[in-house]
């Protein structure tokens, strides 16, 4: 398993720029280009990054594997105390239950046909 930090593809410190479209946009620009290649073959990747999900931005971990996307896992408590203000860019998921389709970027359909995936909480066994 290859897991990767919170929010490392755009980078934790984007702030106000997650409020921006773009800024998710390029964040699956630079999934694509991770799943093209063979890295997540054989191997459960996880990547840190922003999804939109019905209109709400989530500070997600996408969990790949021979290119194709698992599971889209939105964080369920954000951190707002402190120095951190994630509450400011990002909805928490509020049903631990909760598991729905998330219609995949065309980008992404592109590499292997995957047109669904599922977004929420589950086990990946």
């Amino acid at each position: 398993i290859r897991a990767g930090p919170e929010l490392e593809i755009p980078g934790f410190d984007c702030e106000d720029h997650f409020n921006e479209i773009d800024t998710v946009r390029h964040s699956w620009e630079v999934l694509t280009e991770i799943l093209r290649n063979d890295i997540t073959c054989g191997m459960i990747c996880c990547f840190g990054m922003p999804v939109q999900h019905t209109s709400v931005l989530y500070n997600c971990v996408v969990v790949c594997l021979d290119q194709e996307i698992l599971l889209i896992r939105p964080k369920l408590t954000l951190a707002d105390s402190g120095n951190y203000r994630e509450g400011r860019w990002f909805t928490p998921w509020e049903d631990i239950y909760k598991l729905e389709d998330y219609v995949l970027p065309q980008i992404v359909t592109d590499i292997k046909g995957q047109k669904i995936c599922k977004i929420g909480t589950a086990i990946i066994e």
